[in-house]
């Protein structure tokens, strides 16, 4: 009977450090960090909040998924890991930590994290104020201005929430562009090369005021239509390397 208990204890233990293996091999995912650092701040740090409006023009409407992939330098999928706030050239902006799960076009590779720059969210007064003077602000105490922070809504656009998973069409990385950091990424257009996950859809942002946005083009595609495309483009760019 000792005997049967005994090899029943080792068996137990076995699996044991079987289950410890996995787990261990889950979470020892290496990431090669190519972000960028920056100096953020805290919007929840300011006791005075105000909310603008925004309207942006754009050179180019990217309608479907074939301009944007034939006009982007990097196409990759992957997960929001961390959002940051940038407003050193006067305007609200999020730089968000993006890692790379695949890639479908460029220099990019599986694993990479990379930092994303993207229109909306605070920017400081005091910034505000820096870079374009008081303006309608001409009234504001020093006090007030310290403790003020301006939410933009980028056209009424959700902003990148850690744990979204997006298909990105971007730009080569930025350099040599003050104040914005050198190695930093864009999507295409901004929204418009920025594609959210929902369920098995890629969706992008269409602004309310602008029902024809797209002029008929794609507002939403399907994950696995879109995932053949991308598929099958690499493969027509691998044969040509």
């Amino acid at each position: 009977m000792k005997r049967y208990l005994c090899i029943i204890l080792v068996l137990l233990l076995l699996l044991s450090f079987v289950g410890c293996g996995t787990e261990e091999s889950k979470t020892s995912q290496k990431f090669v960090d190519k972000t960028v650092t920056v100096e953020s701040f805290d919007p929840k740090d300011f006791s005075n909040s105000i909310t603008v409006s925004s309207v942006a023009d754009f050179e180019k409407i990217y309608k479907t998924k074939e301009e944007l992939y034939d006009t982007s330098q990097n196409v990759v999928y992957g997960t929001v890991k961390e959002l940051s706030y940038f407003d050193e050239s006067g305007a609200a902006h999020i730089l968000y930590t993006f890692a790379v799960e695949e890639v479908y076009k460029g220099s990019l590779a599986e694993n990479d994290l990379i930092s994303v720059l993207t229109a909306g969210g605070y920017v400081r007064l005091s910034k505000r104020i820096e870079i374009y003077g008081k303006g309608k602000f001409e009234n504001y105490t020093e006090k007030q201005i310290n403790n003020t922070v301006i939410k933009s809504d980028n056209m009424g656009m959700p902003t990148p929430e850690v744990g979204d998973k997006y298909l990105l069409f971007l730009s080569a990385p930025i350099d040599n562009e003050p104040p914005f950091p050198n190695g930093v990424y864009c999507a295409m257009g901004d929204f418009m090369g920025s594609y959210v996950q929902r369920g098995d859809e890629f969706v992008r942002y269409k602004p309310a005021s602008e029902p024809d946005f797209y002029e008929g083009g794609e507002e939403k595609i399907s994950k696995i239509s879109v995932e053949k495309y991308l598929k099958s483009q690499k493969e027509k760019l691998d044969k040509v390397k």
